[in-house]
């Protein structure tokens, strides 16, 4: 077992993909402890290949299905009507467990549920996730509502979100748009989840014919020259991943909404106030007013200081700020 509680720490999935020597180098360059991988035939090469690595092993299998040998934690695949056989198992089970529903879960289409929750009975109360570009803002306000923080984000929620962006907010902004969503993504309450690829910037080839939208962004520039470039989405995942473990607040800390009309902004701080942070993220080509000026710990923008405005498509997590005497 793992010298810490696998849930609490960010997933790197490896989905369907086989199990390579660069999944396993890009997990350990970028900062992961642990990766995801499908309960399957070979699984004990893999399992191997994983230990020997150095890295945590989570296993996703059908619930129902006996767990395979050396697994850290499992991620169970459930659906209608193995609530209350679930909850047994997950009272009995010796190693700690999320569960993913499956999309026949029957909540409402326009507000999908989370997937993936934590070990403990909260396990059967699921919370929102965002479905596309202009959901986030009813995403956010769901969140501050319900006070939902243990859930687990759903594996392909950041390509999902990413590729519903438009083309021409890439064509004006660059990358920023996806470094903007994925820093929301690695800075809401519970636990990321990466699946293999969108560290770079999944290309819409990826996805199921039926789910590709009609028109997407450019394909990323390619892993090797990402893994050269320090302003590329790799190393901004690299940051990201590594800012969470110095930060006990984007890990453990509350969360407490501040704006969610002309830019999101939240706060996330521990119970004791020991340790806390603000994320402001603009979704937009436009520069917008948020009043208050702070110390900048990260920035898609790679500025150190925040003077009140958010460029287009910044995304920074911020000293705690005051506010502005002087409003505009």
């Amino acid at each position: 077992m793992p010298d810490f509680y696998p849930f609490d720490e960010a997933i790197y999935d490896l989905a369907d993909d086989v199990l390579t020597e660069d999944a396993l180098r890009d997990a350990l360059a970028l900062g992961f402890r642990q990766i995801a991988l499908n309960a399957r035939p070979d699984w004990d090469d893999a399992a191997r290949q994983v230990r020997e690595s150095g890295l945590g092993l989570i296993a996703r299998l059908p619930f129902g299905e006996d767990a395979p040998e050396d697994a850290d934690a499992l991620i169970l695949c459930a659906g209608p009507g193995d609530e209350a056989a679930l909850e047994k198992a997950l009272d009995e089970s010796d190693l700690p467990v999320a569960v993913e529903w499956n999309e026949v879960s029957g909540f409402p289409e326009d507000l999908p549920a989370t997937r993936l929750l934590p070990l403990d009975r909260y396990a059967l109360n699921r919370a929102l996730r965002p479905r596309n570009r202009v959901d986030f803002a009813r995403y956010m306000d769901a969140l501050d509502a319900a006070q939902e923080w243990d859930a687990l984000t759903s594996p392909g929620c950041l390509t999902d979100a990413l590729l519903r962006l438009r083309p021409e907010d890439f064509e004006a902004c660059g990358d920023l748009p996806q470094k903007a969503l994925l820093l929301l993504h690695m800075t809401l309450t519970g636990t990321p989840i990466l699946r293999r690829g969108e560290e770079y910037g999944l290309p819409t080839e990826a996805l199921p014919e039926a789910l590709r939208p009609r028109t997407a962004p450019a394909s990323p520039a390619s892993p090797a020259s990402q893994r050269q470039d320090p302003n590329s989405l790799w190393y901004w995942t690299r940051d990201l991943i590594a800012l969470r473990r110095e930060m006990p607040s984007l890990q453990f800390g509350g969360f407490q909404m501040i704006e969610n009309d002309r830019a999101i902004a939240y706060a996330r701080v521990e119970q004791d106030a020991a340790s806390g942070c603000i994320i402001a993220v603009n979704f937009s080509r436009r520069k917008v007013r948020m009043p208050g000026v702070a110390e900048v710990i990260l920035s898609n923008t790679n500025r150190f200081y925040f003077d009140g405005m958010l460029l287009p498509y910044e995304a920074a997590v911020l000293e705690a700020f005051y506010e502005d005497e002087e409003e505009e």
